[in-house]
């Protein structure tokens, strides 16, 4: 994979349809999450037609990217994330954001202002709830103990209606064998989670707030997200929400379909007033 040196750490990028930048066309910028990296995004990006520019950048800690002992700030994400956008001339990056860095592509489009964003089944903390913190509690004590089992039903449930659910009843047990060989990685989570949130810089309540499009993907089945709540958000008319037929994890399970929605938002995009600069 192709390198960029930034503050003496490496970080890695990937490019994807085009590969390269295609005049008057966004370029879909996806930051690496601990499960979504430039190479585990090779079968799944691989599949999307030149017409489309695609970038996935390793952040600091993630990927194939330096490592650290030390978790990595949001400025320093977002200043990671700005170097790439000038360094890659992306001159209307459209920010993607994947369950729990969805808050951190909707700050970095704000800040750097993108042309736009694109959330996978986004992982929304409520003002009044400490589900999400929670949450990354019980996943970290279960892989710091490596305790499979637990680590296992807690990934199960947070998307219980998965295509795996629909066609294997085994799929639990099946799960089951693919964590354990993911806590044979020391590393895993523990480094690469959590340091992709904002830390307050973004709250959901100031969604209607943010001037550019947003498009929200989600699988209809999926129970992570508090959609209520969100919908009642979603006022701005170049804000949307998609739901597909699916549970959490959108790209596995509806490829096609949720490439379709990312490649008309980005032809919705073009034409648009240029951003040209905005990330400088």
């Amino acid at each position: 994979m192709p390198e960029l040196m930034f503050d003496g750490r490496k970080l890695v990028y990937a490019e994807f349809g085009a590969g390269k930048r295609i005049a008057g066309t966004p370029t879909i910028l996806m930051p690496s999450t601990e499960y979504r990296d430039t190479e585990t995004l090779v079968p799944i990006f691989s599949q999307f037609p030149d017409t489309a520019d695609i970038v996935v950048l390793d952040n600091t800690n993630l990927g194939q990217a330096t490592r650290l002992d030390e978790p990595v700030s949001t400025e320093t994400i977002l200043e990671e994330i700005r170097f790439a956008i000038n360094a890659l001339e992306i001159r209307a990056p459209v920010l993607v954001g994947y369950c729990a860095t969805s808050e951190m592509a909707l700050y970095a489009a704000r800040e750097l202002h993108a042309a736009g964003a694109i959330l996978f089944g986004p992982l929304v903390h409520h003002p009044e709830s400490a589900f999400v913190e929670f949450l990354y509690a019980t996943l970290q004590k279960a892989i710091l103990d490596g305790d499979t089992y637990w680590l296992n039903v807690t990934m199960n449930l947070l998307d219980p209606h998965a295509t795996g659910f629909r066609r294997e009843r085994a799929w639990a047990m099946s799960q089951y064998f693919a964590h354990q060989a993911v806590l044979q990685d020391k590393e895993h989570f523990w480094l690469k989670t959590l340091q992709t949130k904002p830390k307050g810089q973004f709250q959901w309540e100031d969604l209607p707030k943010l001037d550019f499009p947003i498009r929200i993907i989600r699988g209809a089945h999926d129970p992570a997200q508090l959609m209520p709540w969100l919908t009642e958000r979603l006022t701005r008319p170049e804000h949307d929400l998609i739901q597909v037929d699916c549970g959490h994890q959108v790209l596995n399970d509806r490829l096609e379909e949720t490439m379709a929605h990312m490649l008309a938002f980005a032809d919705e995009l073009t034409g648009r007033p240029s951003v040209s600069g905005a990330a400088t």
